[in-house]
């Protein structure tokens, strides 16, 4: 397999940015991946930031390719399994390396993995040192990033003069973020972040609404790793608990497998999918088991019995949660009422045991709630979990036989229903590559962390089987496709029946030279639903039709002097029921990028027009933004959007960015609805972020 999840998507595309005199965090590889993910699920968040920064931290500290072992290229992300069993089984068969060309006689590595791979590695020899530890505390690297974002008109929410407002908002509509990290040589890394979401009060003591801290290290005795504070876990392949980011389909149709360490530090501003205690990774040998503990108050609403206030809930069951709050915004009262309403615990471990081409593990975890999870709900919620407990369980391995990587996963609940994920991944030739997996995850399957490859946001209520190609027929050429075909065995929140559907994803790729490339993308998507009102009409019952949704998009990018990149997109989306009428959308930009080579500035600007019948055929684009931070257009209606960013580093310690946006609406006179309304047409945001290093 050529191409590894990290490799294709942010070792490019991070490569671009960094090795940039004046890097802007543009467009490049990755951004098409954040765009097809959002479209398909708009309320997660994704740690990319976490992933740039270690690739930064690697170009400026490469890897000794030689002297790196297996634990530690997982780490990084930058391999796949496979290259990395490969890689490892040819240094010690033939000897060192003295050139990253000689990777050329490794089968599962391309001309492009090597280049992509090229600025995280060197050749010249370790001398074993290691700093004692105090100093290891002390002389690695800081950085400091402070941003503000807001809103420029006044939303209704902020209104609070008007007293027809039920809930307004009780602070300003800035969006406030802190980060300070140290890293020495990716092994020992502290910091803490903080955040304010706009809306949400700046007051007290501890001022930011959102604190998070952490404290990481890794080892090479029998100590692997030490987390303290917050961290993510990852297990196999997410069906019991994966936090952070993990691939599944996109649009790198090969790069199925999730292949990431059980353990690393959190340093995203999810306020809920993470973990907040202590973790450690102790092994020997084959062997390694992680365990970890970790204790949380979650935002929930909770239920009080009338005798029971909610600040004395007395005996146990007075209280129960009648939903998880997973926004984690704070600004209303009720929003704060909920804020770390409920305790939440979760605790188990994963051994695993590693030997040649062969990988196995056996995890458990038990969460646990401080009061009970009662909640009402409709039909297609009948397998929801509820109660105050939840025990999972999983086994998965991992196979390699010769190019062959076989993978998966296997999980059970406590209520007796399983999931289970297997996957192959074959290189047939160095032209091809082909991936295969099938999943099937009972209705009844319950999780709280779980993510994995699923057509749904959780691994239940799904059968499908997945099939990926890509291919490299000749220089300059490339294309990869994909087809899922899947059912829900039982009822979902979009259809009141179980339900069929299909998705197929199609790209061609030209590069003839290192100035150039353009992309052609297909997707098309059906499935069953319950059918609209104006299908449905009067008829007592649902009917389940089948929803259409089909997307094209042209692309190019041109660097037309040393200093000016171009960039162009048009795109086209179709949505329609059977039985009932096609909506269109369309999106055209242009994109200039302008990086003087002997000024400490780089200038990034958009013109985009856009016309959609309706928000079934809204259209994702990712614009350029600060760095570490990503911006996702989310365009329906009828208009015009313009934004301009430009990056000053004025000194090697610091770095500055100021980004502009605005969107002008032809079809409305009001945008948005509820507290985020504005009167008027317009829409404009200002985002500033300065960066301290040293």
């Amino acid at each position: 397999m050529r191409r590894s999840a990290f490799t294709g998507i942010l070792l490019l595309s991070c490569t671009c940015m960094l090795q940039a005199q004046n890097p802007v965090n543009e467009p490049g590889p990755e951004t098409d991946l954040i765009e097809y993910l959002v479209e398909d699920q708009e309320e997660s968040e994704f740690g990319f930031d976490t992933f740039l920064e270690t690739l930064e931290y690697l170009q400026q500290n490469p890897l000794r390719i030689n002297k790196t072992d297996y634990d530690t290229w997982r780490q990084t992300g930058l391999l796949t399994e496979l290259q990395i069993r490969q890689l490892l089984r040819h240094i010690e068969q033939t000897g060192p390396l003295h050139n990253i060309y000689e990777l050329q006689t490794i089968a599962s590595f391309s001309t492009e993995d090597i280049l992509r791979l090229q600025p995280y590695v060197i050749w010249d020899a370790y001398d074993g040192t290691t700093l004692p530890y105090l100093q290891q505390l002390v002389q690695g690297r800081y950085a400091l990033f402070v941003r503000s974002t807001r809103v420029l008109q006044e939303q209704r929410g902020y209104q609070t003069e008007d007293s027809t407002l039920s809930s307004p908002y009780l602070g300003d509509p800035n969006r406030l973020y802190s980060r300070f990290s140290y890293n020495y040589k990716n092994a020992l890394r502290y910091g803490f972040t903080v955040e304010k979401d706009p809306g949400e009060p700046f007051s007290g003591v501890p001022g930011f609404d959102y604190w998070s801290a952490h404290y990481f290290q890794k080892g090479n005795g029998w100590i692997k790793a030490l987390a303290i504070g917050d961290y993510e876990l990852r297990i196999g392949q997410g069906l019991i608990v994966w936090s952070g980011f993990g691939m599944g389909k996109s649009i790198y149709p090969v790069n199925i497998k999730r292949t990431r360490p059980v353990l690393a530090p959190y340093t995203s501003v999810d306020e809920n999918r993470f973990f907040r205690g202590a973790a450690a990774t102790v092994g020997k040998g084959p062997l390694e088991l992680t365990v970890f503990g970790s204790y949380n108050q979650v935002d929930a609403n909770l239920i009080a019995s009338q005798d029971t206030s909610l600040s004395d809930p007395g005996d146990e069951g007075t209280v129960t949660i009648s939903s998880l709050q997973l926004t984690g915004l704070h600004r209303t009262e009720s929003e704060i009422a909920d804020k770390d309403a409920v305790g939440f615990m979760a605790t188990g471990g994963n051994l695993a045991w590693r030997k040649g081409p062969l990988s196995v593990s056996a995890a458990g975890i038990l969460y646990h709630f401080d009061a009970e999870l009662v909640e009402d709900r409709s039909p297609y919620e009948l397998y929801d979990f509820e109660g105050s407990q939840l025990i999972n369980a999983s086994l998965s391995y991992n196979y390699v036989w010769r190019n062959w990587l076989l993978f998966g996963e296997t999980a059970i609940s406590d209520n007796g229903k399983a999931g289970t994920l297997n996957g192959l991944i074959l290189p047939v030739d160095k032209h091809v590559d082909l991936a295969l997996v099938y999943r099937y995850f009972d209705p009844g399957f319950q999780t709280f962390f779980s993510q994995s490859f699923s057509e749904n946001t959780y691994p239940r209520n799904e059968e499908g089987w997945y099939t990926g190609i890509e291919i490299t027929p000749v220089k300059a050429w490339r294309f990869n496709a994909y087809a899922d075909i899947y059912k829900k065995p039982w009822l979902s929140f979009t259809a009141d029946a179980p339900a069929y559907g299909a998705d197929y994803l199609a790209t061609v790729y030209y590069k003839p030279k290192r100035t150039l490339e353009t992309y052609v993308r297909l997707r098309y998507e059906a499935s069953d639903r319950n059918a609209n009102a104006a299908i449905q009409g009067d008829l007592p019952h649902d009917i389940i039709t089948t929803e259409r949704k089909l997307r094209v998009r042209w692309n190019i990018s041109y660097q037309l002097t040393r200093e000016v990149t171009l960039r162009n997109r048009i795109e086209w989306s179709q949505y329609g029921q059977d039985g009932g009428t096609t909506e269109n959308g369309y999106l055209l930009y242009q994109d200039v990028v302008y990086k003087p080579w002997e000024l400490p500035f780089s200038l990034a600007c958009r013109y985009t027009l856009f016309s959609t019948d309706t928000y079934n055929t809204r259209i994702y684009a990712y614009e350029n933004d600060l760095l570490y931070a990503y911006s996702i257009a989310n365009i329906y209606g009828e208009g015009q959007r313009v934004y301009a960013m430009v990056q000053y580093s004025p000194t090697g310690w610091l770095d500055t960015w100021i980004k502009y946006g605005q969107t002008v609406y032809t079809d409305r006179d009001t945008i948005g609805s509820g507290n985020e309304a504005i009167e008027g047409n317009r829409r404009s945001e200002l985002r500033l972020q300065v960066r301290f290093k040293w």
